[in-house]
């Protein structure tokens, strides 16, 4: 096993992966339960990463980035490259026109505003099957709150007494 490898994370995990499969396949109604908790999960390791980092001071932006399209990017593009394929097969002609501007918006990284200009308001407006990614939405800026808290360390200076 790899030294950083983590039974309680992968613990969590096993659930996670659980509660959005019986979502999908309608055996049960709280798949967003298992969402969240790949939320938690992740916000708890990149946190962890980025202070371990700040103290070594190693953290880099664009290392941080880079390893994270490494690791994402090559997934999403198989997702997006086998979706295309597959949607002519299953979707109709509207549902084509949909997925095309979805599909844009996936690879510019604008997928949820063209998500909510198809639906016109956030999820609850209309049904509509990708709405699983809308949080995704805000899983970055809540990074980006993260780097400046964990950017100012320091511990308050103390008055020395004389």
């Amino acid at each position: 096993m790899p030294r950083d490898f983590r039974a309680d994370v992968q613990a969590l995990r096993g659930p996670a992966v659980l509660l959005v499969v019986l979502y999908h396949t309608q055996l049960a109604p709280f798949g967003y339960l298992g969402v969240d908790i790949f939320f938690v999960i992740s916000g708890f390791l990149i946190t962890g990463h980025i202070a371990t980092r700040l103290e070594q001071s190693r953290f880099s932006f664009y290392e941080f980035y880079y390893r994270r399209a490494k690791r994402l990017l090559p997934a999403a593009y198989v997702v997006i490259a086998l979706t295309t394929i597959a949607a002519p097969f299953f979707l109709s002609d509207v549902g084509l026109r949909d997925f095309r501007s979805q599909i844009l918006g996936a690879l510019t990284f604008t997928g949820n505003i063209v998500l909510w200009t198809q639906a016109g308001s956030p999820p609850g407006a209309r049904p509509c099957p990708p709405y699983s990614h809308w949080t995704f939405w805000f899983a970055e800026p809540d990074r980006g709150c993260r780097f400046g808290l964990l950017g100012n360390r320091d511990p308050p200076a103390v008055a020395q007494q004389g």
